[in-house]
């Protein structure tokens, strides 16, 4: 797949230059070019492209099509935790929601990091004291970080 090679090189320099308009249209190129059983390699990337675009709902869709590879790294799925932070943060600033329903997405959004996280923590991927103390500077995680769930959860330190 050459051409997914280009789309997706392409659709990084576009994300480079903060053009995510210009990234969407490639990597959803790409979705198209790679067909349905490889996409899911590529939905982070559109996720995050979404995600600063705005597109909270689009975006955390497509983070947990990518959170269902059999063969996603720790990495991966801590990124996709990211996402879903920065999705809570895109939820409570959207115009088009009413609060409550704002303040539901988020909620949502903020329950499945956690999710995530506490799959993350069962891994062993915290530890290290570096990647727990990484938790309190992330700035993809500054809406989670606001949160008495997430703080309460923080509370239990993986065991080293």
């Amino acid at each position: 797949h050459n051409c997914a090679m280009v789309l997706g090189s392409r659709a990084q320099t576009w994300t480079a230059l903060a053009e995510h308009k210009k990234a969407l249209a490639d990597w959803d190129r790409l979705l198209e070019v790679v067909g349905p059983t490889e996409a899911d390699k590529y939905r982070f990337w559109r996720g995050m492209t979404l995600i600063r675009l705005g597109d909270h709902r689009r975006s955390s869709a497509d983070i947990e099509k990518a959170l269902r590879r059999v063969d996603i790294s720790h990495d991966e799925r801590y990124n996709c935790v990211c996402i879903f932070s920065l999705a809570a943060a895109a939820a409570l600033s959207d115009g088009h929601l009413s609060e409550a329903q704002r303040r539901k997405a988020a909620d949502g959004y903020a329950a499945r990091a956690l999710d995530v996280l506490s799959q993350l923590r069962q891994a062993g991927y915290f530890k290290t004291l570096t990647a727990w103390l990484h938790l309190g500077t992330d700035p993809d995680l500054a809406a989670l970080r606001s949160r008495e769930d997430f703080r309460r959860w923080c509370l239990n330190p993986p065991t080293r």
